[in-house]
Parts: structure tokens; sequence; C-alpha cells
């Protein structure tokens, strides 16, 4: 497994998708109604479920795809080059460097237990899906409201449930409910796998802070010919812009069990994946330009993924 600390270059981060939340339709835009349940997604921070995400480079780390802040189409692109090109991104960046301070970086004070940071917010919001049952039934925060929305308005693919899992084949977008400004320091574990070569993969998707300014950030799973799979941490400079902040190389067919902490006051996100801390990076921030995308994302992105949990905690 090779982790490398990503710098953006400027071929990789001419962005084609432009919006923050993947499965929107995105216009490039920014405006829209991306966060209203049963919208396209248009807003500028949604990743989209259709679009024009392979227009130029959609293999390229930062080619977002189709509107201002949402990931592209999964229905477009050229996915043997997705594979070239995280082995040409591998080649311009720097390695990382001492992998042992990075775990003294660490907020949540115990490097080597992923979990533990899931449960240091008490009282805050939350959201939880195991996929045994349809998630838009799901009230686990007990407001009353539906925990998950898909972001097209229909019925979620109950087919597509089987064993606990979630094998997304259709690049539906399932989003959070109610929306949220994600102001505070949020708790992330997912737990997915890409299960064919493509643009994105399997990917979680956050717009966190939203003020005048919001911040999108995201991870994907990309499975390569062979069946390995390279995990990125990403995140947006503008609305037409995705940077890599870290990446790992050589994570096998498996599901990958990855783990978030995002510090709304630092402006920084650690990552941990299967357990192991990978480092800890700060994100951008830019206006929201009249989006309204104020939700947390799985989807599969131009490729099928499988989905076996997620549990996001938004600390009060």
């Amino acid at each position: 497994m090779r982790k490398s600390a990503l710098v953006p270059i400027v071929a990789l981060v001419a962005c084609t998708f432009g919006q923050s939340e993947p499965g929107a339709t995105g216009d490039g835009d920014g405006g829209g109604d991306a966060g209203v349940l049963g919208s396209t997604g248009q807003g500028i921070d949604a990743p989209t479920t259709s679009g024009a995400e392979g227009e130029g480079d959609a293999d390229d780390d930062t080619a977002d795809a189709t509107g201002d802040d949402a990931p592209p189409s999964p229905t477009a692109g050229d996915d043997d080059d997705d594979d070239d090109d995280d082995d040409d991104d591998d080649d311009d960046v720097t390695t990382s460097g001492d992998d042992d301070d990075d775990d003294d970086a660490t907020t949540t004070g115990d490097d080597d237990d992923d979990d533990d940071n899931m449960s240091v917010c008490q009282g805050g919001l939350f959201w939880s899906a195991d996929f045994s049952v349809d998630p838009t039934t799901l009230d686990v925060n007990a407001d009353a409201v539906d925990d998950w929305a898909m972001r097209d308005g229909n019925a979620f693919p109950a087919g597509e449930l089987g064993g606990g899992v979630w094998t997304s084949m259709s690049g539906r977008a399932l989003d959070t409910r109610p929306l949220d400004d994600f102001q505070s320091r949020l708790l992330v574990d997912v737990r997915m796998r890409a299960t064919s070569p493509g643009l994105q993969g399997a990917v979680f998707w956050v717009n966190m802070d939203y003020d005048v300014t919001f911040s999108p950030i995201w991870v994907r799973l990309r499975q390569h010919a062979g069946g390995n799979q390279t995990l990125t941490l990403l995140h947006k400079t503008d609305g037409a812009t995705s940077v890599p902040l870290i990446e790992i190389d050589g994570l096998g067919e498996d599901f990958a069990d990855v783990a978030l902490e995002i510090d709304t006051e630092a402006g920084e996100v650690s990552l941990w994946v299967d357990g192991s801390y990978e480092g800890t990076e700060s994100y951008a921030s830019f206006p929201i330009g009249g989006n309204d995308d104020r939700f947390a994302t799985l989807i599969a992105w131009g490729a099928s993924a499988e989905f076996d949990e997620v549990t996001i905690e938004q600390c009060p």
C-alpha cells in the first residue's frame, strides 16, 4: 500500500464537473435546488447522477464533471483512462512525510482505533444506515424526518439491497435529510468498495460549513483492472476544481472502512483507512454562489459500487 500527499497540478485541477455534490445533473450555474428533495442536484455541491462527467479528462483526480460543485455524471467518461490517470498523478505527487508523526496529529486521541472517532460526540445530529432495510425509511435520530432520500425524488432501488449491502448499479445519489449546514465537527465512518473500473467509483461526499462560503470534501474508491483499488481524499478549491489531498494505492478488492474527522474550526480533515491513521490536511472554502446542497451523499459514480454501512455524527 502506498500513501501520497497530493499537490495541486494544473492539468489535474481543471475540474470539468463544477458542482460540489455527487449525483447532480448540473448545469454548472451553481444555483438551482440541488439540496432539495427531488431536485436534479444542479447546485454547486452535489455529486451528479447524470451529466457530462467525461468531458475533458474525467480521470483527473480533480475532474468533478458537471455543474459548479457536484461530481459528474456516472454514465459518461473514459473508465480506462481513470486507471491511467491515477498512475500519472502518483508520478507527479510527493510522498507524504513520516507516517508515525502523522499518527500523533490525530485529534481523537486513539490512533489505533478508528471506531473511537465515532463515539467522541454526544448529543449531536446522527445519521446511520446498515442497508439491511431501505435507508429512506429510517429515522435513527428520531427527529420525525426520514434520515435519507434519493436525490431524484424517486423510491430507493430496494432490489439493489441484499445481505446488508447496497449494490448500486444505477449511479443514483443517496442524500442525508434534513438539510444541514454542517458547521461543527463531523465524524464519518463508511464501509464501501468499487466493484468495477470506472469514472470515480464508490464515493462519499459532504458539503461542510455552509454560511457565505462552504467546503466540499469527498473520498472515492476506484477499482483498477485486476481488482485492486485506490482511495483518494479530495477537496474543492472553487466551483470547478477538485484537488486530491491524500491517496492510498494497493488496496485489495474487499470493503475499505473509511473514517473521516472534519474539524470546521481548524479547517482540517483527518483520514483513517481500515483503522490506520493516514494523515490530516487543510481544506478550502469558497462562496456558495446560491448553492443549497446542504447534505452528505453516497453514490456509485461512473462505476458499480457496494456500500455496507455508514455513520455520520455531527458534534453539538
